[in-house]
């Protein structure tokens, strides 16, 4: 490829996010080899939302690897600015980046006061179906963590065998 055909391409808009549901509602995204998740109500629980992500990609990568787990030593979480935006750090290493609620973040609905996301990078980006795997790991941490998403708040009301997830084009289970 000639340095002029890499030019011409530079000017393509980023691609627009894939949108991940639950139970008929929006609780993430997919945009290239970035994985987002929203319904927080605050910026710390989308903070420690985020170091639950981290571990639970970490601990996919070292199972891949065939390593051991990862420390299950709780991060001190700190929110950074850096002009650019705010990230959420854990014992100095960037772990995600903070999405507050607005037209940035595909997930906030006016409905709910807007809430508050975390997008983090795939744990192998190589393909879509690596990052959508990615995804369904965090997903599933995500609920298994027990941390308050005002996604799930009315879950105890939920009928039983009602439960879906899904993709665009699969099924988040």
């Amino acid at each position: 490829m000639t340095m002029s055909t890499m030019c011409s391409r530079t000017g393509l808009p980023p691609p627009k996010p894939s949108l991940l549901v639950s139970d008929a509602k929006r609780v993430g995204w997919i945009c290239g080899d970035r994985i987002g998740f929203g319904g927080f109500a605050d910026a710390t629980q989308a903070a420690w939302a985020a170091a639950v992500a981290a571990r639970a990609l970490a601990r996919r990568e070292a199972e891949r690897k065939r390593e051991g787990p990862p420390s299950s030593a709780i991060p001190r979480l700190v929110l950074v600015n850096d002009g650019g935006g705010r990230w959420v750090e854990g014992d100095g290493l960037r772990l995600a980046r903070l999405v507050p609620p607005g037209p940035n973040n595909p997930v906030s609905d006016a409905t709910d006061g807007g809430s508050f996301a975390f997008e983090i990078g795939a744990a192998d980006p190589s393909s879509d179906v690596t990052v959508m795997s990615s995804a369904h790991t965090v997903f599933r941490g995500l609920r298994r963590s027990g941390l308050p998403w005002r996604t799930f708040k009315d879950e105890g009301k939920r009928r039983a065998g009602t439960d879906s997830h899904t993709h665009e084009t699969g099924d988040m289970r």
